[in-house]
């Protein structure tokens, strides 16, 4: 599923919710990890 979507549909399960896009260069610390997940999932078996 993508990111996108799988985001939507863990944010439906609060009674309200917002997303606010932060760009890179102003949240390196979150972009990093970001990433280091997005590898960690796609190396992962099945």
């Amino acid at each position: 599923m993508p990111l996108h979507g799988e985001s939507r549909k863990l944010l439906g399960g609060f009674e309200s919710a917002r997303v606010v896009h932060v760009g890179r260069e102003r949240n390196v610390k979150a972009d990093r990890l970001a990433n280091r997940a997005i590898d960690e999932k796609s190396s992962s078996p099945g």
